[in-house]
């Protein structure tokens, strides 16, 4: 909103009292998920069960999990600035409504 205040030459105040208050719309920000593929989903699982079958019930308290990567890829987002301007947060496209993660490309 400041952008498009400062691109018509009014205050920020100004452009958000009329977008809020005359037109009925709000500001709303793009929602970080994972990127969930069935594919991911059945490696997940297969993983699960390989860590259970390695070390049982009994075992899970001696892993060391790291959270280092290897590589990432990540849609570049910033969520302060990144927002879609309208009325209710359905009438937003699915496909500008979630900021999908992707955690390394050896899937």
């Amino acid at each position: 909103m400041r952008k498009m205040a400062v691109d018509l030459q009014v205050s920020h105040h100004s452009m958000q009292n009329v977008v809020n208050t005359k037109l009925g719309m709000y500001s709303f920000k793009r929602k970080k998920v994972h990127h969930l593929t069935d594919q991911v989903k059945q490696k997940r699982m297969s993983r699960c069960k390989g860590l259970l079958e390695r070390h049982g019930n009994h075992g899970l308290e001696t892993i060391l999990f790291s959270d280092e990567k290897i590589f990432t890829i990540h849609e570049v987002t910033n969520s302060q600035n990144d927002r879609i301007i309208t009325a209710t947060r359905s009438s937003i496209p699915e496909k500008y409504r979630y900021v999908s993660r992707i955690q390394n490309l050896n899937l």
